[in-house]
């Protein structure tokens, strides 16, 4: 991923994407990770991404 703060950086990008959802996860722990891509591409599709992982969360499997 790069250094302290491209991960930091991706931390609070991710944190906020995760915010950004008109959602409730149930009680757990839950890891989000991603790769240098979590940096560049725009926040709206950072959000559609992380919502899909969340939607996948939901299917039986």
């Amino acid at each position: 991923m790069g250094g302290a703060v491209a991960r930091n950086r991706a931390r609070r990008r991710l944190r906020a994407a995760i915010e950004q959802l008109d959602v409730r996860l149930p009680a757990g722990a839950y890891l989000f990770g991603g790769d240098q891509g979590v940096l560049t591409m725009p926040f709206t599709e950072l959000i559609a991404a992380v919502e899909g992982l969340v939607a996948e969360l939901d299917e039986p499997g």
